[in-house]
């Protein structure tokens, strides 16, 4: 890609949707196994939920008419739901006001087109309930409704302006760690399996392609109770012994290491069990050696 940022979302891209990005470096698989074929979001990709067990609708059901679009319109008259293009609600009843456009609008936000449809039927409900109200009423409630909704959308700007200033490190990518996850994406064996910091072992699986003893708290099963077993073997202190049994009882074949780890005090340089592979600024990646 032009930007290295766009790397992980052209990946995602093509394995969702199938598109074709000319001149990625190494366009594969993000979350499905590399064996994996289709492209799961699209439109033609078979459901294999439906295939293994149909849907329910599907059974004893009588054939379509012909005249499908005449029963909807009497049975939407029957309902007084009238044009189903957009529905909202005015005055306590069900009426056609938002047509087709209101979901082109929702995409233009950028937001889910059924939220956004959602809060659309929220505020004209709301602006016609307060109608009922006298009219100085009804202006102080909408206008303590609108600071209400004034001070989550601060909040929410002031999130994000924290993450724009560099408050969070966790959002951005150094250089060193960018090269040497470019690096082992195309330097690592198929089995390998990474030890680093929760902070590197977020972006390892996306960037390298290796999986990782621990990564983000919400992806990795018994999060804490793995950092407590990280911090408790890295340490000066802790045996030669202690630490191979460590990594080889789960499958650990690689240590990347950077500044987020080095926090430990541990020092992998010159262990008799470590091989430096690659150095390049502050990162380092050791391969594990197997016992003599």
């Amino acid at each position: 890609p032009h930007y290295a940022g766009a790397d992980w979302h052209e990946r995602e891209t093509w394995e969702m949707f199938g598109f074709q990005f000319d001149g990625h470096p190494g366009i594969r698989h993000i979350y499905l196994p590399s064996a994996f074929e289709g492209h799961p979001l699209r439109k033609d990709f078979p459901l294999l939920s439906r295939e293994v067990k149909p849907w329910p609708g599907l059974v004893d059901v009588e054939p379509i008419p012909d005249n499908m679009s005449v029963l909807n319109a009497q049975r939407d008259a029957a309902f007084g739901m009238g044009d189903r293009q957009g529905l909202t609600v005015i005055n306590g009843r069900i009426n056609p006001v938002w047509a087709s456009n209101l979901n082109g609008a929702s995409y233009v936000f950028g937001g889910n087109r059924d939220d956004f449809s959602f809060h659309i039927l929220a505020a004209v409900g709301f602006r016609a309930l307060v109608r009922r109200f006298p009219r100085g009423r009804a202006r102080r409630l909408q206008a303590l409704t609108v600071a209400t909704c004034c001070v989550s959308s601060a909040i929410v700007l002031a999130i994000a302006l924290r993450f724009a200033s560099g408050a969070f490190p966790e959002a951005y990518v150094p250089n060193d760690a960018w090269n040497a996850m470019h690096w082992l994406s195309s330097h690592h064996q198929p089995n390998d399996r990474a030890l680093s910091s929760p902070q590197s072992g977020q972006l390892l699986p996306a960037y390298a392609g290796v999986q990782v003893y621990v990564g983000h708290y919400s992806e990795t099963l018994d999060y804490f109770g793995k950092t407590r077993n990280v911090q408790a073997v890295l340490q000066p202190g802790t045996s030669t012994t202690t630490v191979q049994s460590f990594l080889r009882s789960n499958g650990i074949t690689l240590v990347f290491w950077g500044p987020s780890e080095a926090v430990t005090t541990y020092e992998p340089e010159g262990q008799p069990f470590l091989r430096r592979i690659y150095q390049d600024g502050s990162i380092a990646i050791y391969r594990v050696e197997p016992p003599a």
